[in-house]
This record gives structure tokens, C-alpha cells and sequence, in this order.
């Protein structure tokens, strides 16, 4: 068992937190690659590379408001 700031983690739990944090970050890696082009690409990644999970969700947000708009 692991014990993390926010109280009591089983193995489990930690196991499907680190499975959720990698295909997070993978799909938003995979959205940048498909939509983004030259220097936001370079930024987008270079954030989601630095800070995954906030990087991930901001992106996410910013992908379906844009997304959206154009509809």
C-alpha cells in the first residue's frame, strides 16, 4: 500500500491513476500531432511534456471549445 497526500492509495488505485495519467497524455500528444501545425505544435508538446496533467487538460479544453465553434 502507498500512502499519498490525499490519504489511503491501494495498489489498484494507483495502478489506474498512472494508467489514466499516460493515455491522457498519449491522446493529447495524438490530437497536437493531428492538428496542430509548426510553432503551436512545438509549444503544445514542449507544455504537455512539462506539466501532464494540467498541460493535458487545458489542451483538451482549448480543442473542444475551438472544435465547438466551428460546428
Amino acid at each position: 500500500m502507498i500512502i499519498i497526500f490525499l490519504g489511503y492509495v491501494s495498489e489498484y488505485q494507483l495502478r489506474v491513476i498512472t494508467a489514466f495519467y499516460f493515455l491522457l497524455t498519449l491522446f493529447c500528444l495524438y490530437l497536437i500531432i493531428k492538428y496542430e501545425r509548426k510553432l503551436s505544435f512545438l509549444l503544445w508538446t514542449l507544455i504537455i511534456l512539462i506539466f501532464p496533467i494540467i498541460g493535458s487538460l487545458i489542451y483538451l479544453s482549448k480543442y473542444f471549445i475551438l472544435k465547438s465553434r466551428a460546428q
